[in-house]
């Protein structure tokens, strides 16, 4: 799943959370599913991330070696 629907998830979630008719088995639930979707945001930031790093490697070598 894609970061940004993570994130749209977690936010559905959180409202979902606040409602007052909201049981303690569904309240459990939407928890341990936003515990799901919070790791798989935070793997996609660290992946992007990595990727980041990466790009800028290969930039500052190439700025480095005057090929550009």
């Amino acid at each position: 799943m894609a970061f940004e629907q993570d994130l749209q998830r977690l936010e559905e979630i959180a409202e979902k959370l606040g409602e007052e008719d909201i049981t303690v088995d569904g309240s459990i639930e939407l928890f341990r599913s936003g515990i799901e979707h919070f790791e798989s945001a935070l793997k996609a930031l660290s992946e992007g991330r990595g990727k980041v790093t990466v790009l800028k490697e290969q930039l500052d070598k190439l700025l480095k070696d005057g090929d550009v």
